[in-house]
């Protein structure tokens, strides 16, 4: 898994990448598909081959960094976490 910055994820969705927001529903971000941590750890996993390109976010990069771990055991190859979630990246120049 790699962690990725703020304009790397955006530049992936932008170009059509797999993006899954794990927040609440209100805060997702525009384009991204909702993900729980919890419906992964009940093992339904998004409908994508496992080499496709994905990206998670979450709040603070933990919760999309401990799914990454569920989606690579489940045999996806190719999978990015924002490095310290959104609110990391709020208010960056």
């Amino acid at each position: 898994m790699r962690a990725v910055t703020l304009e790397a994820l955006l530049a992936a969705a932008e170009a059509g990448a797999a993006v899954f927001d794990l927040r609440p529903a209100p805060s997702h971000l525009a384009g991204a598909v909702p993900l729980s941590l919890e419906a992964l750890q009940r093992g339904a996993l998004p409908d994508l081959p496992p080499e496709t390109p994905v990206y998670l976010v979450c709040a603070r990069g933990q919760v999309s960094e401990l799914a990454g771990l569920y989606l690579e055991a489940a045999g996806f190859t190719n999978v990015h976490h924002l490095v310290g979630g959104l609110r990391a990246w709020v208010g960056r120049d």
